[in-house]
């Protein structure tokens, strides 16, 4: 048995209680509905800043009728309803307060929270950011104590690329104080061309891989309305690839991370200071030569340190209400050190030291100009903001905005914003050392085949800094609120200059713009690509993203819910402390028992899709045409479809996407560089069954309370996107594995919860 299979069916295995060193303990409302009275006008426990309602609520039957596993895999599921519009990652909180990382509360077990609210972009401006990344603010339970314990196995149907994982966590919360404890283990078997029947040089595809992490995090009050909380991780990480046959290359790394946060909340005035340290290291031993040659050595150390204040609160009282101010300051160190010894090289060993510091101060004011009862007048605040960075090795950086958001009735809610931000390249993207990557298959559209190059990727130290303008209007409308139903369309238009981006594909235009990047033999055909990065003239994006998201709640069976009952009743003679799982099963007709019809759907099309690489050259219409990235272009569509059922112990969710057909033609190239791009859909299907939920099995296994059955099927139709050029062929760097190594998956899950 391989060591990812025989880790996995260990932690697979039933664990009795006593095992875990700890009694068993009172369930502390860890299951339970924990239904909340909110006073009409009350702002709602742990709710963000300001006034914009959520787009999106989960309460705590709503999670549980996800089947997920932690706040990392609510963050997955909910995808599509979080993605802003420059398809960003959201702004996270906990409470209504920012957090040091994601890595304070990535692990937190999803029966651990109350509710979950998504909310529009211009909220993160109260938080001293700009309105371009939604908001997902997570709110705990008042009590919760469970060990978690789960074990995954994943196998691709066309073989190799095992995973499995296995992890133990522990997370308390009471009173306002919470504990984190966990470990994690993940080993991947590698996948070679060989075993999707590539004809190649003998590479992986997937490299094998074994990574093993803790972490741990403890937060608390530290007087009236102050609190605290420090978390961290290790991880420690090998991979083993293969650059051709008998070309090994094997990168061991590890990282640390520490974060620390401190809230005060004023009665006027909110405050959070966030600080964090991290280190990653990685050591690599390529033998890019061949056999018996000697192997290529490097090593690289990065640390970051940085350090985030911000403060909110009302300035002055208007009739609308307060006007809202926010200012955030802040400032980062960076380092990133690198030493190689390259026998295969002309210059045999070399050594890199980067550094950067970075300072920032950002200001935001939420002005309320109406708040009318009257219907068609509502409420309507206008916003604005303004930041400056300073770069030690780029010099300063200015970006500002503003937007209005009106609520013309409950129901509705409008928002427009406009942003224009200059942005710098990172520390690598500028100094990193000038690196030999073998030879990489790309495709030549110019000569209309698959090359075999020398690849060069590293810094560019004549990059220049990027500017972005983007104008957003967005309405969201609440149809219905039992069953829950709204509808949302939002308008993106997005214009660069000097946009910051990787080596366009091997295209008659990229060759034209960057002569010097494309070096071809005495018969044209392409030799060495050097794949620094460059600036891109201009660019032009229009998107219009409409969705709807639909969930109703339903009864849970009466057999259920008695079943729970008993249970407890059993286990704590004298009644379990605060609500507990059968007793927020007994309201609202069962609405606590996690029962939910969800559906939502979200399609993107994309109006313009526009660059231009060298001011003088023609513009390049990336939805009709042409390429930047060398892969698939940008489909004009783009469909995504959520669904989920989940009553009584069973629970299924399905998940689809679709994007259109595209084509890239080089009219500098030969008629084999015309190459046409399938439209692709794919499904994935999980389905879950609560074991200790089902009356039989809790009657006669209690010891299976807390423990759930999950099997995933991705891509279940095995469905890969065909590619073809003109002569009707499929060139070799498109090979349907070539794309999608993997294809169709099959994941199992056994998770458990120690009470």
């Amino acid at each position: 048995m391989s060591r990812p299979l025989f880790l996995t069916a260990l932690l697979l295995a039933p664990v009795p209680a006593h095992a875990q060193g700890n009694p068993p303990a009172r369930p502390q409302a860890e299951e339970g509905a924990e239904e909340e009275i909110v006073v009409t006008g009350q702002r709602a426990r742990g709710a963000a800043l300001g006034e914009i309602k959520p787009e999106v609520t989960l309460g705590s039957g709503d999670i549980r009728s996800l089947g997920v596993g932690s706040v990392t895999e609510i963050l997955a599921e909910l995808a599509p309803q979080i993605r802003g519009t420059s398809g960003g990652q959201p702004l996270i909180l906990l409470e209504g307060h920012r957090i040091s990382g994601r890595q304070e509360i990535e692990r937190i077990p999803a029966e651990a929270i109350a509710r979950v609210d998504v909310l529009p972009e211009q909220v993160a401006i109260k938080y001293g950011y700009p309105a371009t990344q939604k908001v997902v603010n997570f709110v705990l339970r008042k009590r919760f104590r469970a060990w978690t314990l789960e074990g995954r196995s994943r196998f691709a149907t066309g073989g190799g690329a095992f995973r499995g994982n296995g992890s133990a966590n522990y997370f308390s919360v009471r009173n306002g104080a919470r504990l984190t404890l966990g470990a994690e283990y993940t080993g991947t078997e590698m996948l070679t061309e060989a075993q999707r029947d590539i004809a190649g040089t003998g590479r992986s595809l997937i490299a094998s891989e074994q990574e093993f992490l803790l972490n741990a995090g403890y937060a608390r009050p530290l007087a009236d309305r102050l609190s605290a909380a420090i978390n961290g991780s290790l991880t420690t990480d090998r991979k083993h690839a293969l650059l051709g046959a008998a070309k090994p290359r094997t990168v061991n790394g590890e990282s640390a991370h520490l974060g620390t946060t401190v809230n005060l909340d004023g009665r006027r005035w909110r405050g959070t200071w966030t600080a964090s340290f991290d280190h990653d290291e990685a050591r690599t031993i390529a033998s890019v030569s061949g056999p018996g040659a000697p192997a290529d050595r490097t090593r690289s150390n990065t640390d970051v340190l940085a350090t985030d204040l911000t403060m909110n609160g009302g300035l002055v009282a208007l009739p609308a209400g307060d006007v809202a101010f926010t200012g955030r300051i802040g400032g980062s160190t960076s380092s990133y050190n690198s030493a190689s010894t390259r026998p295969s090289a002309i210059s045999s060993a070399s050594a890199t030291a980067l550094s950067r510091s970075l300072a920032l101060g950002a200001v935001s004011l939420d002005v309320p100009v109406l708040d009318s009862p009257s219907r068609f007048i509502g409420a309507f605040s206008i916003n604005g903001n303004a930041e400056v960075q300073t770069l030690s090795d780029f010099g300063t950086l200015r970006s500002f905005g503003y937007g209005f958001s009106w609520s013309p009735v409950k129901a509705v809610s409008l928002i427009a914003s406009y942003k224009d931000a200059e942005s710098a390249p990172t520390m690598q993207q500028l100094g990193g050392p000038v690196l030999p990557d073998g030879l990489v298959r790309v495709y030549d559209y110019v000569r209309g085949a698959t090359a075999l190059v020398s690849y060069t990727t590293g810094g560019n130290p004549a990059l220049a800094r990027a500017d972005v303008r983007e104008w957003r209007l967005g309405a969201n409308v609440k149809a219905l609120d039992k069953p829950s139903l709204s509808f949302s369309v939002n308008y993106t238009g997005t214009r660069t200059d000097n946009g910051i981006a990787a080596l366009p594909a091997a295209t008659a235009a990229s060759g034209a713009a960057f002569p010097g990047r494309f070096v071809r033999d005495g018969a044209g055909n392409l030799i060495t690509v050097d794949a620094r990065p460059v600036n891109i003239a201009h660019q032009r994006s229009d998107v219009l993203r409409w969705g709807i998201n639909f969930s109703k709640t339903l009864k849970t069976p009466q057999a259920q819910i008695d079943a729970m009952r008993a249970y407890m009743k059993k286990r704590f003679p004298g009644g379990p402390p605060g609500v507990g799982m059968a007793q927020g099963m007994g309201r609202g007709g069962g609405g606590g028992g996690g029962s939910r019809l969800s559906f939502s759907l979200y399609h993107s099309i994309h109006l313009a899709e526009r660059a231009t690489l060298l001011d003088g050259q023609p513009e390049i219409d990336l939805l009709d045409g042409g390429t930047l990235s060398g892969g698939a272009p940008q489909p004009r569509h783009e469909v995504e479809v959520q669904a989920g059922y989940s009553r009584g112990w069973l629970g299924a969710r399905f998940t689809g996407n679709w994007q259109s057909a595209t084509h890239v033609r080089d009219p500098g190239g030969l008629a084999t560089g015309n190459l046409r791009f399938s439209s692709l859909a794919t499904a994935n299907l999980r389905l879950f069954v609560n074991l200790g939920q089902i009356p039989s099995v809790l009657r006669d296994h209690p010891f299976l309370f807390g423990t759930r059955l999950s099997v995933g099927i991705n891509n279940i139709l095995n469905q890969r996107q065909h590619v073809t050029d003109g002569t009707g062929s499929t060139p070799p760097a498109y090979s349907a594995a070539q794309l999608d190594p993997l294809g169709r998956t099959i994941t199992f899950s056994l998770r458990k919860l120690l009470f």
